[in-house]
């Protein structure tokens, strides 16, 4: 496959910009078109980056690009638009970073600062839609966004670090990338940048994008199912329990593999559905839960991303087998909706058969004894915040008292110093924020059983329509 070049990048973007920018009515398809060719091509010049020394290009420029055309205000409807185009620029800012890592450069602070803050405008917009209805695909944009902040955030200039490192690492890389050409090790692609991207988050200080960056930088060079038994690769995959957004990056980084159809068989397949607790798959991932987390973000990227498959001709059925597995256990209620959503209005007739056969199967879970098991764990939880709202309200009402002294007391006693009042209100402030942020979580849990109960009602409305239905024939009877 040929690597694009950067007049090629230069082109496509110029036709986004142009046909948005002088129409607010512009060409939906066309726009959205050309940003997915965009996408791929920038995930294209990426992976060939990061499988070389990284010393041509500068491509922060075509991130900025990017991040323009997402700023223009008659966009923001378009939800496949802007994941397209953030993706786009955050493949752009990392394959930056990266060369700035081989090039011993930094980036003046300057140009940073502009693309910081056109970012963080972007970023402002982006998390004001995700509240309540629309959660939508705005979750990988808001994912691709921050990465990319991340990644021209960790090009800080003055402190000498690319140049440190580069003193240190480049040696070793060149001469791992020297072996890797000729040698037919499954590591051979992996291997050189592991050193290099290790010492740099120790050196740099730990932070969620730091095993992000490193799980992007090995699945960037990932081209064969064994590069996924090197002992590099299986470690950064571990560590996707521990923070949504590690498995939010495994889950688009395993789609990248999946969807791309120059990529071994084997390997998507692998990624698709392959997998075990240790080095999950796209649908393990899809059904991600956690004690104390909240993984709805995970499940719902999946969902979005099984949907995309389902019309596969390879991963179609074993897609919509999952979804109609999901419709019947899901307990978000945004992850739910699209899930329904998507069964009545977005699925072929020949799928949508499928999915009926498998919700005519015995639920693993009666949803009425779903909702009794979900609302016993939410009212648990409820009657401890209360508790523990009660024992700050007591808190605050003790504290108050200390600050008077009255009545006979009065007669012997001082009150508190100046310096004791001043803990005493910071003291009763810190109380009065905790109840307030307890009162938030109980109107939260409080919401979510309303959720599951609209789920519950939703879930057996369809499955009873179902069960009516003879095999093989619609609501109205027919074939």
């Amino acid at each position: 496959m040929t690597v694009p070049t950067f007049n090629d990048i230069y082109t496509i973007t110029h036709a986004i910009q142009t046909n948005i920018e002088k129409n607010e009515n512009f060409n939906i398809p066309a726009a959205e078109g050309k940003a997915k060719e965009l996408c791929e091509k920038a995930l294209q010049m990426t992976r060939a980056g990061f499988s070389s020394d990284g010393r041509e290009g500068v491509h922060r420029p075509l991130a900025y690009e990017a991040i323009q055309i997402l700023n223009l205000e008659h966009i923001r409807d378009y939800d496949l638009l802007q994941r397209h185009l953030s993706a786009a620029a955050t493949y752009f800012s990392e394959l930056s970073l990266f060369n700035c890592q081989m090039q011993k450069r930094n980036v003046d602070s300057k140009i940073r600062q502009e693309f910081l803050e056109t970012l963080d405008r972007r970023i402002d917009i982006t998390d004001e839609t995700q509240v309540d209805t629309q959660f939508r695909s705005q979750v990988s944009t808001n994912f691709h966004l921050k990465c990319c902040k991340a990644a021209i955030w960790w090009m800080e200039p003055g402190k000498g670090l690319f140049t440190e490192m580069a003193k240190t690492h480049a040696a070793n890389f060149l001469k791992g990338t020297a072996s890797s050409i000729a040698s037919l090790s499954p590591a051979g692609l992996i291997a050189p940048l592991i050193d290099l991207n290790v010492a740099l988050f120790k050196e740099r200080g730990t932070s969620w994008y730091s095993i992000v960056y490193k799980m992007k930088t090995l699945f960037y060079q990932v081209k064969r199912i064994e590069h996924l038994d090197v002992e590099a690769v299986k470690e950064v995959v571990r560590e996707y329990r521990d923070k949504d957004k590690y498995a939010l990056c495994l889950t688009e980084m395993f789609m990248n593999i999946i969807r791309d159809e120059n990529m071994p068989i084997d390997l998507r397949k692998r990624l698709f559905n392959g997998g075990n607790e240790e080095f999950p798959d796209l649908c393990i991932l899809s059904e991600l839960q956690m004690p104390r987390k909240t993984l709805r973000k995970v499940r719902y990227l999946a969902a979005e991303n099984l949907i995309e498959l389902s019309k596969s001709d390879i991963f179609g059925k074993e897609s919509i087998i999952k979804l109609a597995e999901r419709t019947t256990k899901e307990v978000n209620d945004f992850v739910h909706n699209l899930l329904i959503f998507t069964y009545y209005y977005d699925t072929s007739s020949e799928n949508k058969a499928i999915w009926k056969e498998e919700l005519r199967k015995e639920p693993a879970e009666d949803p009425v004894s779903l909702r009794a098991r979900i609302r016993d764990r939410t009212e648990n939880g409820i009657k401890e915040i209360r508790s523990r709202a009660e024992d700050c309200k007591k808190r605050v009402r003790v504290l108050k008292s200390k600050r008077h002294v009255s009545g006979d007391e009065a007669a012997y006693a001082t009150g508190p110093t100046e310096k004791e009042l001043r803990t005493i209100n910071d003291q009763i402030e810190e109380a009065e924020l905790e109840q307030q942020n307890l009162e938030r979580k109980e109107k939260k849990l409080e919401k979510q059983n309303q959720a599951i109960d609209q789920i519950v009602s939703n879930t057996s409305d369809l499955l009873k329509q179902i069960q009516q239905e003879s095999p093989g024939t619609g609501p109205d009877g027919k074939g």
